[in-house]
């Protein structure tokens, strides 16, 4: 049996990735128990994957069981601890990310209205609210896009640090948005495991292709774009 996680910042396509790989009848692909359990301490969240990458939590066919976390969701002070854990239970690493630092900073604040209007952190959970376009300050936009460009490059020192956390691959949000069946091909031939691609994609996206249609002020956010001098690097 497998072993994985997607390691991600917020807004990547992580929740649209691991619904798919959970959609296998081979395998098992839960959300961000270890943020979950981030009050806990590192204790909780260690516990909590050794029960779950068990080989008896998951009889029959499994093939592959995984689940998605971001790296700020275990403490700092435990990050050494957890590298040394997906080493020595040969956990594979997905590193997601999002080429366009513009849309995943959009989705970000949006997210975060959403939290404010219905408690709930993902429109797919949302049962066919309209989030509606939203209005954007340039404070806001430059704020998280700064954490947005930290925490990624947080993630590659982690990874660049800890050189022994293999198997490893890198994908994109837009890798998968253009071509799911290819993307899915990909991972499971990275964990060697057989294919299975869903039918129809219920997956609901948080921002719009077409950025004017989610951001109310869209060319001051234009503007501000346009003028942003630092770019979110892909992962090296």
């Amino acid at each position: 049996m497998k072993r994985a996680i997607i390691l991600f910042e917020g807004r990547c396509g992580s929740s649209h990735l691991s619904t798919l790989l959970d959609r296998s009848p081979v395998g098992t692909f839960l959300g961000e128990v270890l943020s979950d359990l981030s009050h806990q301490g590192w204790g909780a969240q260690k516990d909590f994957l050794d029960g779950f990458f068990s080989a008896e939590s998951h009889p029959g066919a499994a093939q592959y069981v995984g689940l998605k976390t971001k790296l700020r969701a275990v403490d700092e002070a435990h990050q050494d601890e957890f590298a040394r854990y997906l080493v020595d239970n040969e956990i594979a690493v997905i590193r997601l990310h999002r080429r366009d630092l513009l849309k995943q900073t959009v989705s970000s604040l949006r997210a975060d209205e959403l939290v404010r209007q219905k408690g709930l952190y993902n429109i797919a959970q949302a049962d066919g609210f309209d989030l509606g376009p939203i209005v954007i300050g340039p404070g806001a936009m430059s704020e998280r896009a700064e954490f947005i460009v930290r925490e990624e490059l947080r993630i590659d020192a982690f990874l660049l640090r800890h050189g022994d956390i293999q198997p490893r691959m890198v994908l994109s949000y837009e890798e998968l948005l253009a071509d799911r069946n290819g993307v899915l091909a990909r991972v499971y031939d990275f964990l060697g495991v057989d294919h299975f691609f869903p039918g129809q994609d219920f997956f609901r996206k948080m921002t719009s292709d077409r950025l004017a249609d989610s951001v109310g002020n869209y060319d001051q956010v234009a503007a501000w774009a346009e003028g942003c001098k630092f770019l979110c690097p892909p992962p090296g």
